[in-house]
């Protein structure tokens, strides 16, 4: 008892410390899935999604437009947030993405910008979220995509 009554301070820190480490670790709020699980959709592209599918898409749908002109279908226009990329991570624009019961959808006439985006937003935890990519295609501004044929010095052909 003599020891409890003399070291009591740096017990009681040593405690709480403890109980602040259990609590975090075992807390969703702090620690996100493993990186590999959370980056394994953008790796197998499962979060591109075309326009056609946009149509077959169950439950409320909000299409987060990062561009200043209007790229998408006009059809899509009652679902459509306008909104700047730098203003994403602002609480109040965060508040209505995390208050979207349905599916996300980022779409930018640049598509590596929505990437980033998607990268950004699935950290913070924001489920159902995808991209639609500016060009429909595998083919970027007219170029078809070629494989490459250069082969190393150290392969044979």
């Amino acid at each position: 008892m003599k020891i409890i009554r003399k070291y009591w301070p740096v017990l009681l820190i040593f405690i709480v410390v403890l109980a602040a480490l259990v609590i975090r670790t075992f807390s969703q709020d702090y620690f996100r899935p493993d990186s590999e699980k959370w980056a394994e959709p953008s790796a197998i592209s499962g979060n591109i999604i075309m326009e056609e599918q946009l149509d077959e898409l169950e439950g409320q749908l909000l299409i987060v437009d990062l561009g200043p002109e209007k790229l998408v279908n006009e059809k899509y226009n009652s679902y459509i947030l306008r909104i700047s990329p730098d203003s994403v991570l602002s609480g109040d624009t965060i508040r209505k993405l995390k208050n979207n019961k349905g599916t996300l959808v980022l779409y930018s006439s640049e598509n590596y910008l929505s990437a980033r985006l998607w990268m950004i937003l699935s950290q913070t935890g924001t489920k159902n979220l995808f991209i639609l990519p500016a060009t429909q295609s595998p083919e970027i501004e007219g170029q078809k995509n070629r494989p490459d044929t250069i082969k190393g010095p150290d392969q044979h052909v």
